[in-house]
């Protein structure tokens, strides 16, 4: 079976220019039929730069209960306490608190929040 149409087979197209590593991609939305291309900002991990958004009591609130959370959590791992809410045992809650506690440390440490952005939210003052 061939595909008739021209268009379907720029769907996903890499280009590479050179031997360097910039790679443009080019994405074809098949229901308005608009092509979107987008590139690279950051030239070393091909990532995009994002701007930093957590500054000042923000930042500090997030290391502080971050890493009283993860305290919270280990304690929890080595059974010095114990507790069950309903189905949620210490072994579950635990990992519940170490996974929000890192979130919070990594936000607060590298100040850049994704739910900040997407909110607008921008607490960073330089």
């Amino acid at each position: 079976m061939r595909l008739r149409d021209p268009d379907l087979w720029n769907v996903c197209r890499v280009n590479y220019p050179s031997r360097r590593s910039t790679i443009a991609t080019t994405v074809r939305d098949a229901n308005s039929h608009q092509s979107i291309s987008r590139l690279a900002e950051n030239k070393l991990s091909g990532g995009v730069n994002m701007e930093k958004n957590v500054g000042g009591t923000d930042r500090i609130a997030r290391l502080v209960v971050g890493v009283v959370l993860l305290a919270l959590a280990l304690a929890g791992f080595a059974e010095l306490f114990t507790y069950e809410l309903g189905p949620i045992t210490t072994m579950i809650g635990s990992a519940i608190l170490a996974v929000l506690g890192l979130i919070l440390v990594v936000t607060g440490a590298l100040q850049q929040c994704v739910i900040n952005d997407l909110l607008g939210i921008d607490t960073y003052r330089p």
